[in-house]
């Protein structure tokens, strides 16, 4: 559903771009599914000198035009020296990060949503993104505003442009440098593809969360899910605390992800117990949920 919502919105941004500047799009393709938009790649507008984009330049305007910059889509981190230029904006907060074949988008937001509730300021990243790019530039659950998110990008492009960092990788080392200037408490990041390649795992987290492992992106983490494993593993790092709800991850402690008692879904909502816990309630529907919400209990605690 959220590859087929945000497909749907990249065509409608294509037709709108292509109706107002009468660009042509180019090199249809398909979806990496990591936050790379290859598969929708056009001809970027040509930007002033020093890649400097005007002010009045929209979010999605600007996500396709660094889509359309991007030499190879690579599960790659950014180069060292992309978070050395901007003096580590990483380390001045500490890092949940959360990975995993399924559930680490719903782990991420309770994670997030239980620290807020505990009175800290809280850095969201995840992806794809489902309708704007904003939606990576999230604080205290309020996404940056465009002119907030374009002075920062021509900001830091000059310092960064020549290391020639994909799409995914530039949106990832913006949303760290714009959690250390909001001065966030936390930042919970979510895994683009598998883990010891992504573009995320630049951090050290104080948590580190792998969900569950399956086979996804076979033909960039293995066929076999020992080979996936062992990619998503690799965000629980030396000095980490890790968790998994899956036995095929040899790192960190294992959370009985079963132990929920008394479990109720409806269409809207799902209640049940969890140890001394009684009767949480998630306001979504689905008895799955409730393994992500396990998780994200023990990292809350694990914190």
């Amino acid at each position: 559903l959220r590859r087929v919502q945000r497909a749907d919105a990249l065509r409608d941004a294509e037709q709108v771009i292509g109706a107002v500047g009468g660009e042509e799009l180019a090199d249809p393709g398909g979806d990496h599914g990591d936050g790379h938009l290859d598969g929708h790649r056009r001809k970027p507008r040509s930007p002033p000198p020093g890649d400097v984009w005007p002010a009045n330049l929209t979010l999605v305007e600007l996500d396709e035009d660094l889509a359309a910059k991007e030499p190879t889509a690579r599960p790659s981190a950014p180069p060292p020296s992309a978070a050395e230029r901007l003096q580590h904006p990483e380390r001045q907060y500490k890092v949940v990060h959360v990975g995993g074949t399924s559930g680490k988008g719903s782990t991420c937001t309770m994670i997030a949503s239980i620290l807020e509730a505990a009175g800290y300021s809280v850095g969201h990243y995840t992806s794809p993104s489902l309708v704007s790019p904003l939606e990576r530039l999230v604080v205290n659950q309020k996404m940056a505003t465009e002119s907030v998110a374009l002075r920062l990008v021509n900001r830091l492009w000059p310092q960064l442009a020549d290391l020639k960092l994909s799409h995914f990788e530039f949106f990832t080392i913006l949303a760290l440098q714009y959690f250390a200037e909001r001065r966030v408490d936390y930042a919970v990041i979510e895994v683009g593809v598998g883990g010891k390649l992504d573009a995320t795992n630049i951090v050290q987290p104080t948590v580190a969360v792998v969900t569950t492992v399956g086979l996804d992106h076979t033909a960039l983490l293995g066929k076999t899910l020992r080979s996936i494993a062992d990619h998503k593993q690799a965000i629980i790092k030396p000095g980490s605390i890790g968790l998994t709800g899956s036995t095929l991850i040899k790192r960190g402690r294992y959370i009985p992800v079963d132990a929920a008692k008394h479990v109720l879904p409806t269409l809207t909502t799902t209640t049940f117990d969890y140890g001394q816990m009684k009767r949480i309630e998630l306001s979504s529907g689905g008895c799955y949920q409730v393994v992500n919400a396990i998780l994200a209990i023990e990292a809350a605690r694990a914190l």
